[in-house]
């Protein structure tokens, strides 16, 4: 595996190296710009791969300045792009402790976002969602977390088939915001929407186990919080139907599923005594 890696780096360096020479031969193309860039992203993940994660962030800022180029020598046609980028070193730059610089680069990516909406609001909304989220969990800030979660109710509004996982992502976020803030009333309200949600897609699709394990967590979460503000029947009735999804998931997954089933476990040998 190391072997493949290294020869994957080395491919991706000798596309950056092509990319680099016929941008310094054709300038004004813009080919040759994006060429470039698929190189750096390119070369970026092969980086990655091998765990060298400051080259792969130093190759990210290359590209996102490659991109700054395009934009600037033919304008509208780097925008989107740009945005992608600056979004996803933002979420690099955050992993290592470069929270100034991450704060800058996803909110820059917001503003690119918004600004492409006005002409391309189907593409880009999801996008917009994702970077708004970064937004809030990098500035720790509820506001974006909020605007998130609304936009993604209007996406499962009109489309919930494709929307409604990215509307439970969105509320699964503010979740742990507010939980972390200490609101925890809004953070219950946020987790029983969210389990809704789950619940109902794992209804819908009762053979794809990502939404039955999401429901899962969400229930042992639920519980867990139920507990806290002294809802304990409540939480015994979360806890329980948290078991009873836990237990065919153990016997697939014991390693994944068997702490998360002990959890549950401990919590309803408790008894709901007054507080």
């Amino acid at each position: 595996m190391h072997e493949e890696n290294a020869q994957a780096l080395a491919s991706a360096r000798q596309k950056v190296a092509q990319g680099r020479q016929r941008l310094a031969e054709q300038p004004s193309e813009e080919a040759s710009f994006h060429e470039l860039i698929d190189g750096l992203m390119e070369l970026s993940t092969a980086y990655l791969y091998l765990e060298q994660q400051d080259d792969a962030r130093t190759t990210v800022q290359e590209a996102v300045g490659v991109c700054r180029s395009l934009e600037a020598n033919h304008p509208g046609k780097g925008i989107g792009r740009l945005a992608l980028l600056l979004d996803f070193l933002s979420s690099m730059q955050n992993s290592a402790g470069q929270s100034e610089d991450a704060l800058a680069s996803v909110q820059e990516a917001v503003d690119l976002f918004r600004k492409l909406m006005a002409t391309h609001a189907e593409q880009v909304l999801p996008q917009l969602i994702s970077s708004l989220i970064g937004l809030g969990i990098i500035q720790q800030s509820l506001a974006p977390m909020r605007e998130a979660v609304d936009l993604s109710r209007t996406l499962a509004e009109k489309n919930p088939e494709e929307f409604l996982p990215q509307l439970a992502e969105s509320l699964a976020n503010l979740g742990n915001q507010q939980r972390e803030f200490g609101l925890l009333q809004e953070a219950l309200a946020t987790l029983q929407e969210e389990t809704a949600l789950h619940r109902k897609l794992a209804q819908q699709q009762p053979g794809k186990a990502l939404h039955r394990m999401k429901l899962t967590s969400c229930l042992e979460h639920l519980g867990t919080l139920q507990w806290e503000l002294g809802q304990r029947t409540q939480a015994l009735v979360s806890l329980q139907e948290a078991v009873e999804f836990l237990r065919p998931l153990v016997e697939e997954r014991p390693e994944m599923f068997f702490p998360a089933l002990s959890r549950c476990l401990a919590m309803l040998e408790r008894k709901p005594t007054p507080l």
